[in-house]
């Protein structure tokens, strides 16, 4: 998982060492983004005011 900076939701759910949690990870995500272990980031596309969602960990100081 440390071989990026962030990930789109497609690429947590087919990774393989997370293949266990792709029913719940969506509510796993939320959990730890409330917890502010994980992070959103929005990703500008083509499109005006539209962006792609990635998450990213949280870097502890």
């Amino acid at each position: 998982m440390e071989q990026k900076e962030d990930w789109t939701i497609d690429e947590l759910l087919s990774h393989p060492c997370l293949k266990p949690y792709s029913i719940d990870l969506t509510v796993l995500l939320e959990f730890l983004i409330e917890k502010n272990m994980i992070e959103e980031v929005a990703v500008p596309t083509k499109g005006p005011e539209i962006y792609h969602c990635h998450y990213r960990a949280v870097k502890k100081h």
